[in-house]
């Protein structure tokens, strides 16, 4: 994907702000290091720090600006200032930043080791380490949030017409209306007729600007950035040409998930190969194991207590039972007992039957409300992760009932199954009970995921249910 303007504005305020940052990290550094008994006597009147006398600050003056361009050449290196999109850019930005700073902080020991002149304390590297880090990903979330609000308010967007009114077309439109991040204005869609029914998504964004055949008039009448084509079948003799000509960008959509599969070459033909998942390799289960038993041990001295303050509130208030234990499939088809704290009425399903939870749903207590939409009833599912029944992230467990009532309009819906369930998901950071009722979208975020497992996404997604979470959205 190519950088618009603002993209490219935003880089180079970046990349001052860094240098800048870089630069006043290290000197705070030293200060941290020599200087800070000098606050405490100071301010507080206390004896807290020692004082370095000899240690003066005019050899680090003299060194923090090859400090600063060592850090931009090494960011550039690092892929600090890469163009990053989606629903986790922000975290993978700050993955980059934290490499970045790591191996500058290496470039400069190393430096240090050889020209001996050059103030590099292990203990002021140490410090600068963790300043950078702190002063840069701050920078790169207001940078984030600046460039949100931008493309909120039609700054530095690219315009974009769409041609085709298949199910791809309005996809397409949709996540151009809803997600301002992507940076482009949809300038409406060309088919031979308007569409006759037009998604709830796009209600308030729909507009039919006339048939292909009127394209060149419509590119010379108006700015359009990108052409995004929907459907291989709509004749594009011309249209390669015509977007030459007039200076747009052509985009062919493909209505295949491309995350299924890798582009190889049959000879000088290019082909798609079918991809194995990641998690079918057993160095991969045992990583991600590893990954599931050494945040157990973190969490659990939170999460212990926790349970047990709300086990006997619940006691209090619901009485029993506390716990609700439910059947699920696991990996491979394996079936195990999902943990929760009852959020419903005894015997809620006796009259419905195995149901999904609704939107103001009568069976769910007033406790149980608060609970699910704090998602505090998953805790006990920590249990399940201990036992080896589940992990931290993967697709959520679902009945076999469920499975059953899917499969023959979703046939890869059992395609979860070749993964252990998760409490938190690829699927819930982008919609929580709402998106439980979308099965074939959340089938799509599943498969996302399954196909491209690797340990730093289940960290990313941690830390993104973490902000889902305190949201609340679509909690219920």
């Amino acid at each position: 994907m190519k950088r618009t303007p603002l993209d490219w504005g935003l880089l180079y305020a970046k990349t001052l702000t860094d240098f800048a940052l870089v630069m006043l990290a290290f000197l705070l550094a030293y200060g941290i290091k020599f200087k800070v008994g000098l606050l405490g006597r100071a301010f507080f009147n206390t004896e807290f720090g020692m004082i370095y006398p000899q240690a003066q600050i005019e050899p680090y003056i003299r060194v923090v600006g090859l400090v600063g361009a060592v850090s931009l050449v090494t960011f550039y290196m690092s892929g600090v200032y890469g163009l990053f999109r989606g629903a986790l850019a922000n975290l993978t930005e700050s993955v980059k930043v934290v490499r970045g700073m790591s191996l500058t902080v290496l470039w400069l020991m190393a430096f240090g080791f050889i020209y001996k002149p050059f103030p590099g304390s292990r203990y002021v590297m140490f410090y600068f380490w963790l300043i950078g880090i702190g002063l840069l990903v701050l920078s790169r979330w207001f940078y984030g949030r600046l460039y949100l609000w931008l493309h909120r308010h039609g700054k530095g967007n690219l315009t974009a017409l769409i041609l085709g009114d298949t199910v791809l077309a309005t996809e397409l439109g949709s996540r151009i209306v809803n997600m301002p991040h992507l940076g482009y204005r949809l300038l409406g869609f060309m088919s031979d007729q308007p569409m006759a029914s037009v998604p709830y998504t796009l209600r308030h964004h729909y507009r039919h600007v006339g048939p292909p055949a009127q394209l060149a008039e419509f590119l010379n009448a108006h700015r359009v950035d990108v052409v995004v084509l929907s459907d291989v079948q709509m004749p594009s003799e011309n249209l390669m040409a015509l977007c030459r000509q007039y200076g747009a960008r052509l985009m062919v959509a493909a209505d295949i998930n491309y995350f299924y599969f890798s582009l190889d070459r049959l000879d000088d033909i290019p082909v798609l190969t079918l991809k194995d998942y990641p998690l079918d390799e057993s160095r991969h289960r045992w990583v991600k194991r590893g990954l599931d038993l050494v945040l157990l041990l973190v969490l659990f001295p939170v999460i212990l207590p926790l349970i047990g303050l709300l086990y006997m509130v619940l006691l209090w208030v619901e009485g029993k039972p506390v716990l609700y234990a439910q059947e699920r499939l696991g990996k491979d088809e394996k079936p195990f007992h999902l943990l929760k704290f009852r959020t419903m009425t005894r015997d809620a399903e006796n009259v419905t039957g195995p149901v999904y939870v609704a939107e103001n749903d009568t069976r769910i207590t007033r406790l149980g409300l608060w609970l699910r939409k704090t998602s505090l009833d998953e805790l006990p599912q920590f249990f399940n992760v201990l036992q080896g029944d589940m992990s931290l992230v993967g697709p959520r467990p679902e009945r076999e009932h469920f499975y059953k009532l899917f499969e023959s309009d979703l046939p890869m819906f059992r395609q979860r199954l070749r993964v252990q369930p998760g409490i938190t998901g690829w699927a819930q950071i982008h919609g929580r009970s709402g998106l439980t009722r979308r099965t074939d979208e959340k089938l799509l975020y599943d498969l996302y995921y399954i196909n491209q497992w690797s340990w730093l996404l289940d960290v990313k997604i941690l830390l993104k249910t973490i902000g889902v979470v305190l949201s609340q959205q679509e909690a219920y």
